[in-house]
């Protein structure tokens, strides 16, 4: 999972930043943000 990354869009769908999966699971488990599109990757 090091080598995958997450883009992070704001409220107008513009790039916001790109993260980690592990901050971007941290973000939908806060409500801080939401899940578009769940590409190929795997949790785990």
């Amino acid at each position: 999972m090091a080598d995958t990354s997450v883009l992070v869009l704001n409220q107008n769908y513009e790039p916001l930043n790109v993260c980690n999966p592990r901050r971007a699971f941290v973000l939908v488990d806060r409500g801080k943000a939401e899940v578009l599109e769940n590409g190929r990757g795997y949790l785990r």
